[in-house]
């Protein structure tokens, strides 16, 4: 866990907060490097701190739980569909795809995705399957790169 995730997600809870104090929703904006950011925190040991700042957020997140879900789906929504479309294999062959953006962004989609149990919530099922599916399409192309056996 990076003191930089750890301070960048505290910034993006405090935002989330203020906006559930006044009943406003957050913004796809707000949502977005609050689960980046909370991903890479749970990639790390558990964490006291952390499970009880979570427990902070949720109940400040209460008055708003229905239109905070419905933006954090929106926010998954589009980060599936942006990897599942961006491997999509008519373009895996071209010479010039950029496998490092597409290798970033899957990063941070699953980032978000660690993110939502923490949160009380869960992805489609789906989804789910779509991005699995969209990563057994990518992953011979990967191996390639890496020079592996068995790639593409």
């Amino acid at each position: 866990m990076t003191a930089r995730a750890r301070a960048e997600f505290e910034r993006c809870a405090v935002r989330v907060e203020d906006l559930a104090r006044k009943e406003r929703a957050p913004t796809r904006q707000d949502v977005r490097p609050l689960l980046i950011h909370l991903g890479e925190l749970l990639q790390g040991a558990a964490d006291p701190e952390l499970e009880a700042r979570l427990k902070r957020l949720r109940e400040a997140l209460a008055p708003i739980r229905e239109e905070w879900a419905a933006v954090v789906e929106q926010e998954m929504q589009l980060a599936c569909a942006e990897h599942i479309q961006g491997v999509d294999p008519r373009h895996l062959d071209h010479p010039r795809f950029d496998f490092a953006y597409v290798e970033a962004a899957r990063l941070r989609l699953e980032q978000r995705m660690r993110a939502l149990p923490a949160l009380g919530l869960a992805l489609a099922q789906e989804w789910i399957d779509r991005v699995r599916q969209a990563d057994i399409a990518l992953e011979p192309y990967l191996r390639a790169r890496r020079g592996e056996a068995g790639a593409n």
